[in-house]
């Protein structure tokens, strides 16, 4: 298993933990562990990929709230999800940028 593996799980499971238990700066930890992502997992064929995910992702985050008894949960687990997969959106467009400069 190496260290994007690692990094996606623990995003993953913090996510899924912050909706049920208090995890202090839960906000701050996932987008630490996505920026990580962003920086180590995203390959250059996954880039538009991950970013269509992202915008998605971020679109859909509070459709579930309309489920009753768990809508509240599930889109509290999508916006922490959303926060983990943003910050790597970021540094994957900051990469495309650089590239974009530098070539």
């Amino acid at each position: 298993m190496n260290a994007v593996k690692i990094i996606l799980i623990v995003g993953l499971v913090l996510a899924l933990v912050a909706v049920f238990v208090n995890v202090p700066y839960v906000a701050f930890a996932l987008i630490v562990l996505g920026l990580a992502l962003g920086f180590l997992g995203i390959g250059d064929s996954d880039r538009l990929l991950f970013l269509v995910m992202a915008v998605a992702l971020a679109t859909f985050v509070g459709s579930l709230d309309m489920v009753p008894e768990i809508g509240g949960l599930l889109t509290t687990i999508l916006a922490n999800v959303s926060a983990l997969i943003s910050a790597a959106a970021i540094v994957v467009i900051g990469k495309i940028l650089a590239t974009r400069i530098t070539s």
